[in-house]
């Protein structure tokens, strides 16, 4: 065998191992989204752990923006009795001490709301699992003046009415 001979089957060798790497990268590259979607798909929709924790985290974030609405009413009506009673005047550091809680439950109630909607909005994972008869979304305006009115979000829903998962 000649110099020149073994020179083109060694360039031959490479050019094939470099068309085949550049093969099998490029059927990787194309392959990734549809393995990435079944994944995920794998993830959250077989994942019975995951699809439980997910239906009931609706039911657990509605609760607790429901109980802090009650602490909200409790604290609003109690700061109408001190208005009402002259106590802004005459104990201005207990009437604000009461506001600031009253400011902070208001706040807990609307990070709540921004919670469940966030996570209802979330359409293709964790939104998937929300009970049809929840509410799509929490205003949290809407549940901080509910409270101070004595209302509350309903979170109770009858029988089973989840979606098609």
């Amino acid at each position: 065998m000649s110099g020149g001979r073994i020179a083109l089957i060694g360039i031959g060798a490479v050019a094939t191992i470099v068309v085949l790497v550049v093969v099998l990268y490029l059927t990787v590259w194309h392959t990734a989204e549809p393995r990435g979607a079944l994944s995920a798909r794998e993830q959250i929709i077989a994942n019975a752990g995951f699809r439980i924790s997910a239906y009931n985290n609706f039911f657990d974030k509605c609760a607790y923006v429901k109980s802090q609405q009650a602490k909200l009413e409790n604290n609003w009506e109690a700061l109408q009795e001190m208005e009402a009673a002259g106590i802004k005047e005459s104990d201005p550091d207990r009437y604000w001490k009461k506001f600031d809680e009253y400011t902070a439950i208001a706040n807990t109630v609307e990070t709540g709301c921004n919670s469940y909607t966030a996570d209802a909005n979330k359409k293709e994972t964790v939104g998937k699992f929300k009970e049809v008869c929840l509410p799509e979304s929490l205003d949290p305006q809407d549940a901080v003046q509910q409270a101070k009115e004595g209302g509350r979000i309903e979170c109770e829903c009858e029988g089973w009415q989840q979606g098609p998962y």
